[in-house]
């Protein structure tokens, strides 16, 4: 990475610069391999092979700005994401994000399944850095959104239903205090009263101030909540701008892949 310093500006909530991310194929520390070395020793070893997931993305996010990051399957999305939640490091570049972040990059992804709804939520806040008087401050909040009352909230997770997992997953980002929130793919299973109820709350977040990096596969609820987005392809900066700009024409380009294979 490189040692240089960024420093955000006033209206930054995310800085990128020249974010790139590359893996190591095969097995970091194999029998195979570590039999190949001896063999070799003394004598140059083969290069290792590497996949790049991220080349050179740069990008700002404004503080109070709705942002979406789009492509296929493959395209980086993911990486991405990690990188910004700071699960991952990039291997190269930088990056510099204003204060907390509550990541929820799946739904259910934080929970533990032999744990009930309430000691997750606890969890989670506990992990995020939150105090006890705060996690106990926002848990009847996290209930009433995720509609669940304290029979269910008292379940197991590996008990609830894909909707059940959406709506507790959603309601506990929502309900702690954070500085920029990541949501990837968390409305895939919800349905439709619940998801315009989540536009509404990330809507509040943003006139609150609060930064949103949304991400999902429809475009449709991408449209309604984002006002900016980028647009990956192979790991590489393929649009940057205005979301009517992005979203069209990555959907033309979605539209002509799709063409192709029926063809």
């Amino acid at each position: 990475m490189s040692s240089e310093t960024p420093v955000l500006d006033e209206v930054s909530a995310v800085r990128a610069r020249g974010l790139s991310k590359s893996y190591e194929l095969g097995e970091l520390a194999s029998l195979k391999r570590t039999l190949r070395s001896i063999t070799r020793l003394g004598r140059a070893q083969p290069p290792v092979e590497r996949f790049h997931a991220l080349r050179d993305v740069s990008f700002d996010i404004a503080r109070g700005e709705a942002f979406t990051i789009l492509g296929h399957n493959g395209s980086g999305k993911t990486t991405m994401m990690s990188i910004l939640a700071a699960i991952t490091p990039p291997s190269d570049g930088w990056l510099d994000v204003r204060g907390r972040v509550v990541p929820v990059l799946s739904v259910g992804s934080s929970f533990h399944p032999d744990l009930t709804g309430e000691e997750n939520a606890v969890l989670f806040g506990t992990i995020l850095g939150l105090d006890g008087d705060e996690i106990a401050e926002a848990m009847p909040g996290i209930a009433e959104f995720a509609e669940m009352d304290a029979d269910h909230m008292e379940t197991p997770v590996k008990r609830f239903s894909e909707g059940m997992k959406a709506r507790l997953t959603f309601a506990t980002a929502l309900r702690f205090p954070a500085d920029v929130y990541i949501f990837d793919e968390v409305l895939t299973f919800a349905d439709d009263h619940f998801k315009a109820t989540c536009v509404d709350e990330m809507r509040r977040l943003v006139r609150e101030g609060r930064t949103v990096i949304f991400v999902s596969h429809e475009l449709d609820l991408v449209r309604d909540i984002c006002t900016r987005g980028l647009w990956l392809d192979r790991g590489e900066v393929r649009l940057l701008g205005e979301i009517e700009e992005v979203a069209g024409e990555y959907a033309a380009a979605r539209a002509r892949h799709e063409r192709a294979i029926a063809t």
